[in-house]
């Protein structure tokens, strides 16, 4: 009985995440961060009790580790993580940002997305240089994240911004941050190179653990409305690394100053 339930709960994807994850030991839960301890497995398990889960897991040993070595895409440099901004962190923003976009066209909406905030925190491993595996995708971004539209006063924003710089900056998209070098308080704040506008209405893409106030964002409570893209944020990561690679387009980033101390 034990053996025919764990066939139904356990898929591939579950088993990675809860039983081989190397980079991560924090998971995020109602926005509370909760610290525990992988085991990875790296050969044949030997325990005496729940021998039936024992002998489902190593079933499934093989076939896992064969899939999370499929190589999904090519990266042209080594991108780590790092504040106020990073390769990877400006890379996973712009794609973000630009897939709200694309969203909001698809869906005829009578907007668009304007920028993207995502948590550096969020981002749990360096993208390597060279093949990505299926494994790199799960290890960087291991949390079950899904990706909202929120629509937000600039006057909201402003103070979302001031928190991101006092914090020592995020992943942004399409947007440009100054802060003082000394306090780190928000001096100037721009979308699409343009000055925020305290009275206008912004839509901004981001991950549910944010706009409900993860990381100290309690400004997304000001939001006026909001959109479930219902998709995760790790499958999008993984759907743009595959498509790049598909149109043979190595990955790539750079660093432009969008979040700068002077």
């Amino acid at each position: 009985m034990l053996n025919n339930m764990l066939k139904k709960l356990l898929s591939l994807p579950f088993i990675f995440v809860v039983l081989l994850s190397v980079a991560c030991n924090t998971t995020q839960v109602d926005n509370k961060t909760i610290d525990y301890q992988n085991y990875p497995i790296t050969e044949e398990i030997q325990v005496d009790s729940l021998s039936d889960f024992v002998n489902t897991i190593n079933t499934y040993r093989k076939e896992l580790i064969d899939e999370m070595s499929v190589v999904v895409g090519y990266s042209s440099m080594y991108m780590p993580i790092e504040r106020p901004e990073s390769l990877l962190s400006n890379m996973v923003a712009d794609f973000t940002w630009k897939l709200g976009k694309e969203y909001c066209k698809e869906n005829h909406l009578p907007y668009t997305v304007d920028a993207s905030i995502i948590n550096i925190g969020g981002l749990r491993k360096p993208l390597p240089e060279g093949e990505i595996i299926l494994s790199d995708i799960y290890e960087i971004s291991p949390f079950e994240n899904k990706l909202y539209i929120v629509a937000m006063y600039g006057k909201d924003l402003r103070k979302l911004f001031d928190h991101i710089t006092r914090s020592g900056g995020e992943g942004v998209g399409n947007i440009r941050l100054i802060a003082d070098k000394e306090t780190h308080k928000l001096k100037e704040a721009y979308i699409n190179n343009e000055p925020l506008n305290d009275e206008k209405i912004y839509h901004i893409i981001s991950i549910d653990y944010l706009i409900s106030g993860g990381d100290g964002m309690v400004s997304f409570s000001k939001k006026i409305d909001e959109i479930d893209m219902n998709l995760k944020s790790r499958d999008a990561l993984l759907e743009y690394v595959k498509q790049e690679h598909a149109a043979n387009r190595p990955l790539t980033s750079r660093l432009d100053k969008r979040i700068s101390y002077e």
